[in-house]
């Protein structure tokens, strides 16, 4: 998966390319985690996955209700 993460004053925004499943979960988690405690909003642009599994989204919504 390649993850492009953008950030805009107080909102970042991270763009999805590939597949997000138990593999590729990891490197977005720890993207998600280098987020600026400043940031007010996350946005994940999902258009360009080709596959989204239970096991990656898993890993990722947990960390995205703690911010």
């Amino acid at each position: 998966m390649k993850i492009i993460k953008k950030q805009n004053e107080n909102i970042v925004t991270f763009s999805l390319v590939g597949w997000l499943d138990a593999q590729s979960a990891p490197e977005l988690e720890a993207a998600i985690e280098s987020v600026p405690e400043n940031a007010e909003k996350l946005i994940f642009d999902c258009n360009s996955l080709e596959y989204v599994s239970s096991a990656g989204i898993r890993h990722v919504i947990p960390r995205t209700m703690e911010q």
